[in-house]
């Protein structure tokens, strides 16, 4: 989904481009939920917004794309959930979630403290959904599969998709400084 040729759509921009009156915008939302509930929008919000509160109002900074229903009545075969036809698909959709979440400044696998155990939190949606485009990819990926020839954690592999999207100039992040790759993946002095 592009607005303006820009792929990284928040709620409010979509809204912005259907909205008459301000006054409504609440009503707008809850058209948006209904749309996300039957597949045709997704809505990557972050839940750790609390002074939104809950969906659909978390949905004003969420990134948008399409669903796979609305990719299916298109005709298209490249929905949110679509295979990775290559690797090069594969990594630029890994940079563009990385580049995203770094620019939001919110993390959601950043870990709280010692107690917060990264395996007992629900997982991002925007992540999973790329984890299932590379499961049913046809096609070998190496970048997954240097993830699982090393056994990598999603931290581990997180941080050196992102070194490399750093080194070709695909992510603004500074992925090379241990502080800064710390600070991404924790929250506070004891997690760190």
């Amino acid at each position: 989904m592009t607005l303006n040729g820009d792929p990284h759509i928040t709620g409010i921009e979509l809204l912005g481009k259907v909205i008459v009156d301000d006054e409504h915008t609440h009503t707008y939302l809850h058209h948006l939920q209904r749309l996300v509930k039957a597949d045709w929008l997704v809505m990557n919000s972050d839940q750790n917004n609390s002074y939104l509160g809950q969906p659909p109002y978390t949905f004003i900074h969420a990134q948008c794309e399409f669903g796979d229903r609305l990719h299916e009545v298109l005709g298209e075969g490249s929905g949110p959930a679509a295979a990775f036809t290559g690797n090069e698909q594969y990594l630029e959709a890994m940079f563009a979630y990385l580049n995203n979440v770094s620019a939001n400044k919110r993390h959601p696998l950043k870990s709280a403290g010692a107690g917060d155990k990264p395996d007992k939190r629900p997982a991002d949606p925007a992540l999973k959904r790329l984890e299932e485009r590379a499961r049913r990819a046809k096609v070998a990926l190496p970048a997954v599969a240097l993830r699982h020839r090393f056994g990598l954690s999603i931290y581990q592999h997180l941080c050196l998709l992102g070194m490399y999207g750093q080194q070709e100039g695909e992510i603004d992040y500074d992925f090379s400084d241990p502080k800064y790759v710390v600070r991404m993946f924790s929250r506070g002095i004891d997690a760190r």
